[in-house]
């Protein structure tokens, strides 16, 4: 699609029976997509990144930002990247990493992906983020960017995003 001049929006859907099987095969679409991401940069190709959308619905992650736990993230805006002290003071962040999908950035191999909550215009978006500097996503950015993978509902429909990853059951 990108080669045709598509530059954004759903490419392709890939549906599981299973949550559980989305759920594994959601680090190894994402380790494939940042490859493409590379290449796609590596030769110029306009458009947005290549992203992903996790659409499993509620019993792994929030439908939207109204769900219960969501105000409970750290917010991004508030520039904590210490995985490690996260998880040691705050027992409510310990409890929602459930909604965590990545185990590691696809585009370094950092363990330490981070969940927190961003707020865009009016609205909060769910992200994943790396906070490895030398971290290709980052260096690109400037800096800590949330990674290209949408786990909320809402972010989902927002973005558009290249690939959906998603249950039988939902995309019904």
């Amino acid at each position: 699609d990108r080669l045709r001049g598509k530059q954004r929006g759903v490419t392709a859907m890939v549906r599981y029976p299973l949550r559980l099987l989305t759920a594994q095969q959601a680090n190894r679409f994402a380790e494939v997509l940042a490859r493409a991401e590379k290449v796609r940069r590596s030769i110029n190709v306009p458009g947005e990144p290549f992203q992903i959308g996790f659409w499993v619905g509620s019993g792994n992650t929030p439908n939207s930002p109204l769900d219960e736990g969501f105000d409970q993230l750290p917010k991004w805006e508030d520039g904590e990247q210490d995985e490690d002290k996260l998880r040691a003071s705050d027992p409510a962040y310990r409890s929602l990493l459930r909604w965590k999908r990545l185990t590691s950035c696809p585009f370094c191999g950092n363990r330490d992906v981070g969940l927190r909550s961003r707020k865009e215009g009016k609205t909060k978006r769910l992200v994943h983020g790396c906070f490895k500097m030398t971290c290709p996503w980052n260096e690109w950015h400037g800096g800590p960017e949330p990674l290209p993978f949408h786990a909320m509902d809402t972010d989902v429909y927002a973005y558009s995003p290249s690939v959906l990853l998603g249950t039988v059951d939902k995309m019904a």
